[in-house]
């Protein structure tokens, strides 16, 4: 997880793909940079148990990571539209 801390620290979105049985871990390491509010979680897009989280605080470390993409952000996204 060393290495994923220095990309985050590196570039304002980092995007992770087959996240897996190290969901837990990254979960763990956003809670501690306190930014997974900022991030968003998606697993299964366009299959049956598709889940889409716009805040990844709200997920739990039971969640699965299977087929699931993050988009890691160090700062709250721009509004681009009012």
């Amino acid at each position: 997880m060393g290495t994923l801390r220095a990309d985050i620290e590196a570039n304002d979105i980092v995007v992770l793909m087959k996240i897996g049985k190290r969901l837990p871990e990254v979960l763990a390491l956003l809670n501690q940079m306190g930014i997974a509010q900022l991030c968003a979680f998606a697993r299964r897009i366009g299959l049956p148990g598709e889940v889409l989280c716009a805040d990844a605080s709200q997920l739990t470390a039971e969640a699965s990571g299977y087929l699931a993409t993050m988009l890691i952000r160090k700062t709250a996204r721009e509004r681009r539209h009012s």
